[in-house]
C-alpha cells in the first residue's frame, strides 16, 4: 500500500462524511420548513377563525312606537366574544353595553335614562337578524 492508496482512502472516508453531512443538513431543513409550513397554517386558520362576523355591519328595523312607526338603525361591531355598537333613533343616539356573541346569537342591553333593556338576537340568514325584548321581537336587514 503506497502514499496514493492512504490518500484515496482518506477522501474516501472525507467524502462519506460530507455526503452524510449534506444528507443530515438536507433533513434539517426539511424539518424547519415543515415546521415553518404548519405555523403558518395555524395562523391563517387562527385569522379565519376570527375573521369578520357576519353580525358586524348596518342593519335597519322598524317597531311600532307611541307615535306610530319607527326605524331604527343598528351599528354592530364584534371582536371575539364582545359585541359593541350603537342605536340610532330619532331621538339620536344609543351606545350597545354588556354586548357578548357566542356563534350566531348574541345579546347586549341598552341604557334610556335609568331603564335599562336587555336585548337577545340571532343572526337567521346572513341579511336578517332577529331581536327580542321585553317589548316584543323585531327583524333588522343589513343595508347594504
Amino acid at each position: 500500500y503506497g502514499l496514493n492508496h492512504y490518500r484515496l482512502i482518506e477522501s474516501n472516508v472525507r467524502f462519506k462524511k460530507s455526503h452524510k453531512n449534506k444528507f443530515i443538513l438536507t433533513t434539517i431543513k426539511l424539518r424547519i420548513m415543515t415546521k415553518k409550513i404548519f405555523i403558518l397554517l395555524f395562523f391563517l386558520g387562527s385569522m379565519a377563525t376570527f375573521a369578520q362576523s357576519k353580525i358586524d355591519g348596518k342593519w335597519k328595523g322598524t317597531r311600532e312606537g307611541q307615535n306610530g312607526t319607527v326605524e331604527l338603525n343598528y351599528t354592530f361591531k364584534v371582536e371575539g366574544d364582545k359585541l359593541t355598537g350603537t342605536t340610532t333613533t330619532p331621538r339620536g343616539e344609543n351606545p350597545i353595553e354588556n354586548g357578548k356573541v357566542n356563534g350566531n346569537k348574541f345579546s347586549y342591553t341598552m341604557s334610556f335614562g335609568e331603564m335599562t333593556i336587555e336585548n337577545n338576537g340571532e343572526l337567521v340568514s346572513d341579511n336578517e337578524i332577529v331581536i327580542k325584548t321585553q317589548r316584543g321581537e323585531m327583524k333588522l336587514t343589513r343595508v347594504q
